[in-house]
């Protein structure tokens, strides 16, 4: 006999969305908690100016190595600005 899964309120309102977007665009509730963590994330990291929290950052994002050193120049020029 298989456990049945307890419904939680994350559970509820992910159904809910996907129900309420049918014949529109498909909505990936999955992408979108991802997308939010890494907004939450990157305001901590920015809010504590940790350098190796950006660094863990970006490499999360999987920028081009090309755009990843463009955004630690900038980020090495704000800290430079911030510490004067």
């Amino acid at each position: 006999m298989k456990k049945k899964k307890k419904t939680t309120q994350k559970d509820i309102r992910d159904v809910m969305t996907e129900e309420m977007g049918r014949g529109k665009r498909k909505i990936d509730s999955e992408a979108r908690e991802q997308t939010k963590r890494l907004k939450s994330d990157y305001r901590q990291v920015i809010r504590e100016s940790n350098f190796r929290q950006f660094q863990d950052f970006l490499n999360r994002l999987g920028l081009p190595e090309e755009q990843y050193r463009e955004v630690m120049e900038i980020w090495n020029e704000v800290q430079r600005k911030k510490n004067r």
